[in-house]
C-alpha cells in the first residue's frame, strides 16, 4: 500500500498507528489532533488493540471512529469502543481501510458497489459473480499498491 515514512502499513506498529491516527484526524477535522492524556498510555492501548484485533482492524476502526465522532474523539474513547463492537467493519478491514483512507474516486465507487452487491437480501448467481469481479479488482489495486 502506500508507504508513509518509508515503511508499507502491514509493518506498523503502535508510534505508526499513532502518527496515521493523527493523520487521519486532522484529514478529517481541518486541524492537528492535540492528545487528551499521556502519550505513553495511547500507545500501550495501540499495541493492546492490535495484539488483541489485529493491525488493519484497528486501523479501519480508528477511521471509523474518526468519521461518526465530533472532533473532540481520543484514541482512548474508540478504542474502547472495539470491545463492543462499535466501529469494526464487517468487511475485510485490509481492504476496507486502504479503499478509504487512500482510495482514488474510481476505486472508491468500486467500493460502493461492493458494499451494495453485498447488501442484497436474495442475491441472484450473476450479481455474486460481479460482486466476486469487484472484490477481485480492489485486492489487485490493494496488492498493487502494496509492492
Amino acid at each position: 500500500m502506500v508507504k508513509r515514512d518509508g515503511k508499507p502499513l502491514s509493518d506498523y506498529n503502535s508510534q505508526d498507528v499513532r502518527k496515521e491516527f493523527t493523520w487521519l484526524y486532522s484529514r478529517k477535522h481541518h486541524k492537528d489532533y492535540t492528545n487528551k492524556g499521556f502519550i505513553g498510555y495511547d500507545l500501550k492501548i495501540i499495541k493492546q488493540a492490535i495484539e488483541k484485533y489485529g493491525l488493519f482492524k484497528v486501523l479501519s476502526g480508528l477511521y471509523n471512529g474518526i468519521n461518526t465522532n465530533s472532533d473532540s474523539v481520543s484514541i482512548k474513547y474508540i478504542l474502547k469502543g472495539f470491545e463492543f463492537k462499535y466501529y469494526l467493519t464487517k468487511y475485510n478491514p485490509e481492504l476496507y481501510y486502504k479503499v478509504k483512507a487512500y482510495g482514488n474516486d474510481k476505486v472508491k465507487a468500486y467500493w460502493r458497489k461492493y458494499v451494495l452487491l453485498d447488501a442484497k437480501w436474495f442475491p441472484t448467481a450473476s450479481s455474486e459473480q460481479q460482486k466476486k469481479k469487484i472484490e477481485t479488482k480492489l485486492l489487485e489495486w490493494s496488492n498493487a499498491k502494496e509492492s
